[in-house]
């Protein structure tokens, strides 16, 4: 027979972060992880919900119209986020690990691997305790780069990235540690020499032909996930080519995204034809630091200037963002960017903490100078509407599930939308530029009600929607509003907004039964 295991290295793991001065100073959180690691021993980690984990681990009343699920998000995730502080400094040489992935409460021990074994990067490792050491000599004590919120999910993976960013950097610059950043580029002569030089107004853009550049790839062509060919490095000035490491991709939505980068000070002069363009800069956030854990405040990485400074935005960090989120990868969208007077859309990425990055840019023709529109369905595949629209397979989602169903949709000239569903608590976090949007949700019943699935009537699936801190949607039923299963229903709300970090979050939260939606449409009201 097997042998059954008595979780002793694990036990002993939870241990060692428990009596830790880290969590001393956190009771509520020691008692929140203590509780899921017991029901992982037990074998009753299905036993782990939202509503228990509020009402078992973090005493609130019982409440039958209350689901605990903000208290145990909000608490899940200061969680993880001293569990990632207590293996940056005393539990940094633990054997074996805790991580507690977002959307999921089972945790996870993952055991961490000798430094001398052999690994594709291990000649640009150290041991966790030197790794360390080199962070302290490159910074400040007082900037302490306790890895990355990202690796929150891979507690292993951050150990290897942190000395894999810095073990290679030189000094950061401390004038951008200690005082606020110039918000004027420098002049193109303090620049690298011009490594791939470009004609201005050469370049004609169609919708089906964006310019797609891989910042760092040497490669002519890449195809994407979604079949987007896109061109390997050019345009640039200065700066230097980087690969992330393979075992990094994983935590991005699209690896083929992510596998290259430029770093350091450098600048894209990309040739274009007068117009009306959306810009799109794509960073995987765990390639720069980001938090200071002493402060607890928004750490600078680097500001991008567009054309000499008409625009400039700053790429950082906030300690806290979204309970359930995890920031792995940044988009970050301009709309009615034009060509300067030289005929070139010039972009600058200049350094205030260490370095600068960007991992991939498109550049899209939009003439009517809006936004491009953002449809997406809960399905693994795209798919067209009547109109020839494209809408996009599931992206910008924290936690949930994908189904897809086989029951008659009436109501609608295009059933292939409703064709799959997103269901559970969950989140979208859709990335949008600057201005005011109508939002669309297209809903259709397929498990209650006459002719669904399952069996239950009205009031069988009941929750809420919200954008941000505003509700949009307040116990809704879909069987109630339509009456039958597979009859779509889509609500419509304009005027919306998206945050400061530049997103629409829109939150799915149960109250009877898992929340769903099966397409999402926002468009730019102009």
């Amino acid at each position: 027979m097997p042998e059954v295991s008595n979780f002793a290295k694990e036990r002993q793991s939870l241990k060692s972060v428990t009596s830790s001065a880290c969590f001393s100073r956190a009771p509520h959180l020691t008692k929140l992880l203590s509780y899921l690691c017991e029901k992982y021993f037990g074998g009753r980690s299905g036993e782990i919900k939202e509503y228990t984990i509020a009402t078992d681990a973090l005493g609130r009343p019982v409440d039958i119209d209350d689901t605990g699920s903000a208290a145990a998000r909000v608490q899940m995730h200061r969680l993880r986020n001293k569990l990632t502080e207590y293996y940056a400094q005393e539990g940094v040489d633990d054997p074996v690990r805790i991580v507690l992935k977002p959307g999921v409460y089972t945790p996870q021990f993952v055991a961490i691997n000798s430094p001398t074994e052999s690994q594709p990067l291990a000649a640009r490792h150290v041991s966790l305790s030197r790794l360390w050491e080199v962070r302290n000599k490159f910074q400040p004590r007082r900037w302490v780069l306790a890895g990355v919120s990202v690796m929150l999910a891979a507690a292993a993976v951050w150990a290897a990235l942190t000395h894999w960013q810095h073990s290679s950097l030189p000094a950061p610059d401390q004038r951008g540690l200690t005082s606020p950043p110039s918000l004027s580029p420098p002049s193109s002569t303090t620049l690298s020499t011009a490594l791939a030089p470009a004609r201005p107004g050469t370049f004609r853009l169609s919708p089906e032909n964006a310019i797609r550049i891989f910042p760092g790839s040497d490669r002519p062509k890449v195809i994407d996930a979604q079949g987007n060919i896109w061109q390997g490095d050019r345009y640039f000035i200065g700066g230097e080519a980087q690969v992330t490491p393979p075992a990094l991709l994983g935590l991005t939505s699209d690896p083929a995204l992510f596998e290259t980068y430029r770093r350091g000070e450098f600048s894209y002069k990309i040739p274009l034809a007068p117009g009306s363009y959306e810009l799109h800069l794509y960073f995987a956030d765990f390639l720069g630091p980001r938090l200071d854990f002493q402060s607890n405040k928004v750490v600078s990485d680097f500001l991008v200037f567009i054309n000499d400074g008409a625009t400039v935005w700053r790429h950082q960090r906030f300690p806290y963002t979204y309970a359930t989120h995890l920031p792995l990868e940044t988009e970050k969208i301009f709309k009615n960017v034009t060509p300067a007077k030289d005929g070139f859309l010039n972009l600058h990425f200049q350094p205030t903490a260490n370095f600068s990055y960007v991992n991939a840019i498109t550049v899209y023709p939009t003439p009517d100078g809006r936004a491009r529109g953002i449809r997406i369905v809960a399905q693994g595949k795209p798919v067209s509407d009547r109109h020839g629209q494209v809408w996009l397979p599931d992206r910008y989602f924290t936690a949930g599930n994908l189904v897809a169903h086989g029951l008659p949709i009436t109501g609608t000239p295009d059933p292939e939308l409703f064709a799959g569903e997103r269901y559970g608590n969950f989140q979208y976090i859709v990335p949008v530029a600057d201005g005011n949007y109508e939002v669309k949700l297209y809903f259709v019943e397929t498990w209650f009600g006459q002719g669904g699935l399952g069996s239950g009537g009205a009031g069988s699936r009941v929750f809420r929607v919200d954008c941000g801190t505003e509700t949009l949607l307040n116990r809704f039923d879909i069987l109630a509003e339509t009456g039958m299963a597979g009859r779509v229903l889509v609500k419509t709300f304009p005027h919306i907004q998206p945050d400061e970090e530049g997103h629409i979050v829109l939150s799915f939260i149960p109250i009877e039964n898992a929340a769903c939606v099966n397409a999402i449409e926002i468009r730019d009201e102009g």
